[in-house]
């Protein structure tokens, strides 16, 4: 749109101090401090040209052409210019030199009063106590703002904000990185993380490291600490004299004599000589099972749930 501002606003007509109206009077425009004719136009675009002269209808209001009954508005651009006013009756002149264009311009202009456009985008900021207020933002938005690098005024949609705010918090550590996986110890990760489903993932314990972080195991949580009772046999073992401890046996001489001498009921010479004793005998040397019975062993250990989630 193009830098304009509004001589003659809807409604309003001409008229002399005493409220008087300028009736069927021209009115020329030029160039401040010149007599060189200045082009002025019917809309704000400055688009449609009324030429450098306006006219006035009987009750004083801007018309299209002399005589003319269509209703105008008046818009000139950011340039000073000189007004002059014929009444059509009086023959009386009044002229005003030296009036601001649009103050509001990106070439800058509109007179020793006027502004350029960086400066008002500058110093004006609306107060935001007088504005409707709202609930939510869209991400078409936009924001007004004031770009250094570019000296110039500059708006970025909401999208636009959220994107570059996110990138500069990352890249300055103060948000996590797209990719993070973290322990949260709820059902549900917050948004914008992704939850892990992945079998390994499942009734798993945690495990810390000092290495390459990873996965491994094939028992689930559940089953490997479920409470229990160990039962089972010791193994086979056949005994051996090695491995009998040193013992005493019973039993009876034998009667026949072995040297000189014999034992007799009646008495008679002692027995001289080495005896053969023969001992009872006992046992298979058959191998055998040993029954093992352990103390219950609970595993059934108190656990807290939480789930892996990734950052999106």
């Amino acid at each position: 749109m193009a830098d304009a501002v509004a001589i003659f606003t809807p409604g309003q007509r001409l008229t002399s101090a005493s409220g008087v109206p300028y009736a069927n009077c021209t009115i020329s425009f030029y160039n401040a401090g010149s007599d060189d004719p200045k082009e002025v136009f019917s809309d704000a675009n400055l688009q449609n040209t009324l030429g450098s002269i306006v006219y006035t209808d009987s009750a004083g209001y801007p018309v299209t052409a002399s005589g003319g009954s269509t209703k105008t508005q008046v818009y000139t651009g950011t340039g000073a210019y000189k007004i002059v006013i014929a009444d059509s009756g009086t023959g009386e002149t009044t002229t005003h030199d030296d009036c601001v264009g649009a103050v509001i311009s990106g070439a800058g202009g509109g007179g020793a009063s006027g502004i350029t456009q960086a400066e008002a985008d500058l110093r004006y900021i609306r107060n935001a106590n007088a504005l409707s207020a709202i609930t939510d933002l869209a991400d078409a938005d936009i924001f007004p703002l004031w770009k250094i690098s570019g000296s110039g005024n500059r708006g970025i949609t909401y999208a636009g904000l959220k994107t570059e705010l996110t990138t500069d918090f990352r890249a300055d550590g103060r948000m996590f990185p797209v990719g993070t996986r973290m322990v949260f110890q709820q059902t549900t990760p917050p948004t914008g993380w992704t939850k892990e489903t992945g079998a390994a993932y499942n009734d798993a314990a945690l495990r810390f490291t000092t290495g390459t972080a990873g996965t491994g195991g094939t028992q689930s949580f559940n089953t490997t600490f479920a409470s229990r009772t160990f039962t089972g046999t010791v193994g086979n073992d056949t005994p051996s004299v090695a491995k009998t401890a040193s013992h005493p046996h019973g039993g009876v001489p034998n009667t026949a004599a072995t040297g000189s001498g014999n034992f007799s009921s009646g008495g008679g010479a002692p027995y001289i000589g080495s005896p053969t004793v023969n001992t009872d005998s006992a046992g298979s040397s058959s191998a055998h099972n040993h029954t093992l019975t352990m103390n219950a062993a609970n595993f059934d250990v108190k656990y807290v749930e939480s789930c892996i989630a990734e950052k999106a």
